[in-house]
């Protein structure tokens, strides 16, 4: 069994050394290190916090069959995040904002679904507009009929046209994916407008879920 300092100097070196077992050890043999080892340096028996998350990180990764594999065979074990996930989630929260902080509080489904037919309109206008860049592209290269021996500066431009074609379609269909699994991530809610708050506007109208009430400036109660 190691000493806690040995176990310290060795938490950012292989997995498994941390758990002190074998490149082929099986998963019993991982799991009775994980606990002999977690129960000795567990934090609330005074153990080193430090050497308890090392602990605990090789166990999560060795008894994961996939991530096991990915570690022998790159040396790798952080979980890279997945860009389409962090984009949805950072679009999904940018229309909480909109939906329940900045004036759309009423009329959920109404603004969600607005929301989508303007999002998904944007895309494929940026899509339509790329495919015509494309077809520009594609006629002028069909209609050179010869080009100098030497600086084919035209070919070179059309070439590098047809590449940001190529690049701004993968920026759109990622986009697209976002755009989709920010909408999935919609699903399961159901939330009552009957309950939004009443919503200010310039001059003293107040927006009730019920229409447009003139109050002056606040709640006529």
């Amino acid at each position: 069994m190691y000493s806690q300092p040995r176990i310290k100097a060795r938490c950012s070196m292989k997995l498994y050394e941390v758990l002190n077992v074998s490149t082929v050890a099986n998963l019993e043999e991982i799991k009775s290190a994980y606990r002999r080892l977690s129960k000795e340096h567990h934090p609330d028996k005074g153990g080193d916090p430090t050497i308890f998350d090392a602990i605990t990180k090789a166990y999560d990764v060795l008894s994961n069959p996939e991530r096991r594999k990915r570690y022998d065979e790159t040396g790798e074990y952080e979980d890279k995040p997945d860009p389409i996930e962090a984009g949805a989630r950072a679009q999904f929260f940018a229309m909480c904002e909109e939906l329940f902080f900045k004036g759309h509080n009423i009329n959920f489904e109404q603004n969600l679904a607005e929301f989508r037919k303007q999002s998904q309109r944007h895309l494929d206008q940026q899509r339509e507009e790329n495919k015509r860049t494309r077809e520009r592209a594609e006629a002028a290269r069909e209609r050179i009929l010869s080009t100098p021996a030497e600086n084919d500066l035209l070919s070179g431009l059309i070439a590098q046209k047809l590449e940001e074609c190529d690049r701004t379609d993968a920026k759109l269909d990622e986009a697209q994916s976002i755009f989709d699994r920010a909408y999935q991530l919609w699903e399961g809610y159901q939330i009552d407008d009957s309950k939004a708050p009443a919503l200010y506007r310039p001059g003293g109208m107040m927006i009730m879920n019920s229409g447009i009430t003139a109050t002056g400036s606040g709640w006529n109660g």
